[in-house]
């Protein structure tokens, strides 16, 4: 090889230049906006799963309350006609629409949507332990009556703690009976949860009619049972709601 032709090829290797600093900075600020985008995505679908999830339990404790609510009142519809010493319901029915724990309107209630987490529920609230919605002999004599056990099904602020605010999404945490927590060495296999031990975010308030029934004494034509829930949702500063009403005509007036 000649002179010339070492320098023409050492001429065409020097003219393959390597990458610049300018590209490689490019390139880094390309791949970071890209995880920036891919991670900000990957937290919204996490939210949103999680949002689902709250709401998908805030759904199922209004729908448990509504049937038990409906479970109450046509129990006590349909035995209203027997003998008062086989009533069940009667006793239930009486407690969640004392005229002392009933609101005369609805107004006070405020807006569902302007829910605040922290805020105690109101002094009228309660919610019903479905877990003892059972029909059975309770009282002397086996006489089935739901008096025995009304403060169990029942459960108002003074009976248990009320959690503000929930720390999940809003739900009846159960217990078994005369324990106060779900330590291993409380619980037995033949044991059941079905005593209330703290409300988280959920609670019901009845509100009457403003037409009482002619010769009735002044009782409420119907009741509506506000049901209502509220708390913190995962990554969002602005708190998550869902309520429904259930509206039930009063058996007691009833021809």
């Amino acid at each position: 090889m000649s002179d010339s032709d070492e320098l023409e090829a050492v001429g065409r290797g020097s003219s393959k230049q390597g990458v610049t600093i300018i590209e490689v900075i490019f390139a880094v600020t390309i791949f970071s906006i890209i995880v920036v985008v891919v991670m900000g995505m990957m937290n919204r679908g996490l939210f949103a799963v999680l949002s689902a999830a709250d709401r998908g339990g805030a759904r199922d404790e209004l729908s448990a309350q509504a049937d038990a609510l409906r479970f109450i009142h046509d129990g006590w519809a349909a035995e209203r006609e027997n003998a008062a010493v086989t009533w069940q319901f009667n006793a239930l029915w009486s407690e969640i629409t004392r005229s002392d724990r009933v609101l005369a309107s609805a107004e006070g209630l405020g807006n569902p949507a302007d829910c605040n987490p922290n805020a105690a529920p109101p002094p009228q609230a309660f919610v019903l332990n479905t877990r003892r919605l059972i029909i059975g002999p309770y009282g002397v004599g086996g006489i089935p009556t739901w008096a025995a056990i009304r403060d169990e099904v029942v459960i108002r602020p003074n009976n248990v703690p009320w959690t503000t605010p929930p720390p999940l999404h809003p739900r009846i945490i159960y217990t078994i009976p005369g324990v106060a927590d779900d330590s291993e060495a409380a619980i037995q296999e033949a044991q059941e949860f079905d005593r209330v031990a703290m409300v988280e975010g959920v609670w019901v308030v009845a509100v009457r009619s403003t037409h009482s029934v002619p010769g009735s004494g002044g009782q409420a034509e119907f009741f509506d049972f506000h049901i209502r829930t509220c708390w913190n949702p995962a990554g969002q500063s602005t708190p998550d709601n869902a309520s429904t009403i259930v509206r039930l005509y009063n058996p007691g007036v009833w021809e």
